[in-house]
């Protein structure tokens, strides 16, 4: 005999629901709160937004840059930064992209065209790289939406810069850097 066969249609919906809802509960990272200790590493994986929480009336997203734990989050970390502190955070901005300029001055004229892709490097080089591509990329595009005037030299010489080499201003895809120093400069020229 069927024992469901009699059963409301409308319980077994809401008994399904309630299954499937209750089975990512009690998946493997949500027992972490229940033990006295947890994996960092799977948490983070799974974490949706980085808080930037400081006191007092400036922003220290700065040293979660200096974080190397953070490193694969850095473009978060940055957009973070720029929403809580608006235009005051201009200044560490312009700063970052000063201090990632002379890296890649270091960096770059030994890369090869393609390097994004591996060619020249090992793979454990290439993800460190796009890290630093990508933590300075949000850069641009937080100064783009807080319109800080006093980043436009320092964007004009990393923008200059990137240009020069064809490794970095690669056609094939990777314009992406200059055409947001562009954006940049001509938001502020508005």
């Amino acid at each position: 005999m069927n024992r469901t066969k009699n059963i409301n249609p409308l319980i077994k919906a809401r008994w399904l629901l309630l299954v499937l809802t209750a089975f990512p509960v009690l998946s493997h990272e949500a027992f972490a709160a229940l033990r006295a200790s947890f994996s960092l590493d799977a948490c983070s994986w799974h974490a949706t937004h980085i808080v930037v929480a400081t006191e007092g009336e400036k922003i220290d997203g700065v040293l979660m840059l200096q974080d190397e734990t953070l490193v694969n989050r850095y473009g978060e970390v940055v957009e973070a930064f720029a929403k809580a502190g608006g235009r005051s955070v201009g200044p560490e901005l312009t700063e970052l992209i000063k201090q990632e300029l002379v890296f890649w001055k270091k960096t770059a004229p030994n890369l090869k065209v393609g390097w994004w892709n591996g060619a020249g490097l090992d793979w454990s080089e290439v993800e460190p790289l796009r890290n630093r591509y990508g933590k300075i990329l949000e850069a641009f595009y937080a100064l783009r939406k807080i319109h800080f005037v006093g980043c436009k030299t320092a964007v004009t010489e990393f923008r200059d810069f990137w240009r020069s080499l064809p490794q970095l201003e690669d056609k094939r895809g990777l314009d992406s850097m200059s055409e947001a120093c562009d954006a940049v400069l001509k938001e502020l020229a508005k």
